[in-house]
């Protein structure tokens, strides 16, 4: 299940080099699984670049899972199964000369590692010209027009609109003549772990205030705190900011007050919730964790979306946010909720776009998200046996499926067929349809192929996705559109880890 993506790029993107992860895979650790960097990654996938390690993962080999000796036998382990460079440090191949000179270890290996590493750098041109960077250029691209726009276009594409009670959305400018924007992530652009610090990043404050011009009065209040100790900058938070200390009720009532305030003297309100990258990180070390044990918004936002809407505003919610969010009663009764993820530095330009109709949203959520924490796993692709029961106290179904994101406008597929059959190993079969813009507007809709079936040798997900397309129509266009499903794609591995294609 997990490989068809590494064999997707690395048949069409031939990468340089692959890392590998820090988990087991039936009990042996990837850093020194020869089945797993040999048998799986260069002779069944046909990788033949420059194998590299995770940060201290040797190092995690040894002390945390508790495997080999000695760092020297970590470091001879990982060698033997294929591994070419350690990272950051040499942790166990820094005894790789004592393990030579002492017939521990192949000679041979060391010789193909550096190969690799020397090859690399021989086709990036790095003995040529040695790689200096020209801060100056690096700034100049950073702030062009041209990176600016490719990163508005992202967001457009990215952000999901979840929901859209009795069409609420899109506004429509100049109607609602005072807005209040109100939330923890609504004045600061919420980046991503390893984000950076952009030149320049738009707010969803700054969106709307800049998008509505003079149109419209937009206001701001914080609402509350997500973390006391929030930087506002996603990099700092992340890279500087161990400790999460969680801002109390208590702490935000003030905050709260004012926003509700504000809430009340306003025509609309946009409210921007979830979390900041200090609740949605990496966590790299004990003193710089990053995990949750819940999916819930934190308290004083909860607190914040029910005294909001209890001034009957019409409201919007939007979330930025690093995994699923669980909508609790209040925050469920919200109208309209779109999701924009961490779309980037442009992430206000979009939201207010779409906001106003100017963007039709056609996101798609990439994952499903589950209504409790007692859901998971909510995945899509489970087997049938996982999918019989509902619970006791909730359905099995998640909040919002996987592949899930609403539009301003509808469409409708008429003329659904297949080019074949069956279909054998090397062949393509096209699945063709009519897509119809049924609605007012122009839109674009990912239209998705899910495969599944009846008879397999071994249990196989009740669905998987094997083919998607992006067309864009205008109002009352149609297009025949043709997805093609190539037999690799089709196949699984049986109980002997062999590559097999379905039945038919």
């Amino acid at each position: 299940t997990e490989i068809p993506p590494f064999r997707y790029v690395i048949k069409t993107a031939h990468p340089a080099s692959v890392m590998a992860a820090f988990n087991e895979v039936d009990g042996l650790p990837c850093h020194i699984n020869p089945w797993l960097l040999q048998t799986v990654l260069r002779q069944r996938l046909g990788f033949n670049g420059l194998l590299v390690g995770d940060y201290q993962g040797l190092n995690l080999v040894r002390w945390y899972q508790k495997i080999g000796a000695s760092d020297a036998d970590v470091g001879k382990m990982a060698l033997e199964s294929g591994l070419q460079l350690e990272l950051p440090n040499a942790f166990g191949y820094k005894h790789l000369v004592d393990l030579v000179k002492t017939g521990k270890a192949n000679e041979t290996h060391i010789d193909t590692a550096v190969r690799e590493m020397l090859s690399l750098k021989f086709r990036l041109g790095l003995f040529e010209a040695p790689m200096v960077l020209d801060a100056a250029k690096a700034a100049k691209l950073a702030a062009s027009t041209e990176t600016n726009s490719l990163a508005t276009e992202a967001a457009r594409q990215s952000i999901v609109l979840l929901k859209n009670e009795d069409n609420l959305l899109p506004l429509k400018l100049g109607t609602h003549k005072n807005i209040a924007v109100i939330g923890p992530n609504a004045a600061v652009c919420r980046l991503g772990n390893y984000s950076g610090m952009p030149q320049k990043t738009v707010s969803l404050f700054e969106g709307i205030r800049d998008y509505v011009g003079n149109k419209a009065t937009v206001t701001h209040a914080e609402g509350c705190q997500i973390a006391s100790n929030d930087t506002g900058s996603s990099y700092k938070n992340w890279r500087y900011v161990d400790e999460v200390q969680y801002a109390s009720l208590e702490d935000n009532q003030m905050l709260i007050e004012a926003a509700v305030e504000l809430a009340e003297h306003s025509d609309l309100v946009v409210l921007a919730l979830g979390e900041n990258v200090l609740l949605s990180r990496e966590a790299w070390g004990a003193n710089h964790i990053g995990d949750r044990t819940t999916f819930e918004l934190t308290t004083s936002q909860q607190e914040l979306a029910a005294r909001v809407l209890n001034t009957g505003k019409p409201v919007v919610l939007v979330l930025n946010n690093g995994k699923p969010v669980v909508l609790g009663d209040d925050v469920s009764r919200i109208p309209a909720i779109l999701t924009a993820h961490y779309a980037g530095q442009q992430t206000g330009t979009a939201l207010a776009e779409i906001l106003f109709g100017e963007t039709n949203p056609s996101g798609k959520l990439t994952i499903s998200w589950p209504r409790t924490v007692g859901h998971i796993p909510s995945h899509y692709s489970q087997h049938g046996s996982s999918l019989v029961f509902d619970y006791l106290d909730s359905p099995q179904s998640p909040q919002y499926p996987f592949g899930h994101g609403l539009s301003y406008t509808s469409f409708e597929y008429t003329n659904i067929s297949i080019s074949a059959e069956t279909i054998q190993a090397g062949q393509t079969v096209d699945v063709t349809f009519t897509l119809t813009n049924t609605g007012q507007r122009e839109g674009t809709e990912i239209s998705q192929v899910y495969v599944s079936g009846e008879e397999f040798d071994i249990a196989r997900p009740s669905l998987e996705l094997k083919g998607f397309a992006r067309t864009t129509l205008r109002a009352g266009e149609s297009k025949q559109v043709t997805i093609p499903l190539q037999a690799d794609d089709l196949f699984f591995h049986d109980m002997n880890l062999e590559r097999v294609l379905p039945k038919g």
